[in-house]
């Protein structure tokens, strides 16, 4: 059998006035601030079918009025739109990971009438530096400077790929103390 409950006692009162309880819905629910029904507006972005001439993916109609929005897939640029320097500089640097293992850190390449000069810099291997921390700064430098002899006909190859010009002659350069390359090709005058 259930034993009965003691009544509860009363709570004090309270020090606060009593506030008044409503009993309808507040003045401004179900209206925007604007007056318009909450049907009426939009709640969150809407998905747009994406226009295929855009560079976007075909409209998928199963998705209009879904809350989410595919994004627009930037597409590659090709290498044929790349500019010259650009398309030096990747394929510098591709050549060099390949005879290295690693590429250079930062490449600049500036575009002249009759020269392309490469800059690289942050070159050096862990072994050209462990050279250098020994003071055999000229084996490492003999080191660098026939593989970069070595690697001239594919870079000449990758100038006259990007440029459209002959190249000359190519002098290159190395610093093991401060870990740059320079790479200078000489170009033959256009149209020849």
């Amino acid at each position: 059998m259930c034993a009965a409950r003691e009544p509860r006692a009363a709570s004090p009162p309270s020090i606060y006035p009593p506030t008044k309880r409503r009993t309808s819905r507040p003045r401004h629910a179900g209206r925007t601030v604007t007056g318009e029904e909450p049907s009426a507006r939009p709640r969150g972005p809407r998905a747009v079918p994406i226009d295929p001439r855009q560079g976007g993916p075909p409209a998928d109609p199963s998705l209009a009025g879904s809350p989410i929005r595919r994004p627009v897939v930037k597409r590659a640029m090709h290498e044929s739109q790349q500019p010259p320097s650009l398309r030096i500089s990747s394929e510098i640097s591709r050549i060099y990971k390949a005879r290295y293992g690693r590429g250079p850190e930062k490449i600049t390449v500036h575009l002249h009438d009759d020269s392309v000069v490469c800059l690289l810099r942050d070159v050096n291997t862990t072994a050209q530096s462990a050279l250098v921390d020994a003071g055999r700064v000229a084996v490492a430098q003999a080191v660098h400077g026939e593989l970069q002899l070595s690697m001239a006909d594919e870079m000449t190859a990758a100038v006259e790929a990007a440029t459209g010009r002959r190249v000359s002659g190519y002098v290159p350069g190395f610093n093991a103390e401060i870990s740059a390359t320079t790479d200078v090709f000489f170009l033959e005058p256009a149209g020849d």
